[in-house]
């Protein structure tokens, strides 16, 4: 958005703002909910080893997502 405050935006602005977000990080975080969700369901049938696996798994997801919300914005800011 640059130097711009968000309250001065109209919905045309917000609009054309939410465009240049970038998909992938919806992705990583729906990837992230559902290996949370398999996780703790493992946890809940005792499947304990699974379970470490799948927060493991969130883990590594989570990292990702952060990594490519940094990266969005580092590109936008080149632009």
């Amino acid at each position: 958005m640059g130097t711009r405050d968000i309250e001065n935006l109209d919905a045309e602005d917000m609009f054309n703002e939410k465009d240049r977000r970038n998909p992938l990080v919806l992705c990583g975080a729906i990837a992230t909910a559902g290996v949370l969700c398999a996780g703790l369901l493992a946890f809940r049938k005792g499947d304990f080893n699974r379970s470490q696996q799948m927060m493991r798994a969130r883990v590594g997801f989570q990292a990702a997502t952060v990594a490519l919300m940094v990266g969005t914005v580092y590109v936008q800011g080149k632009t």
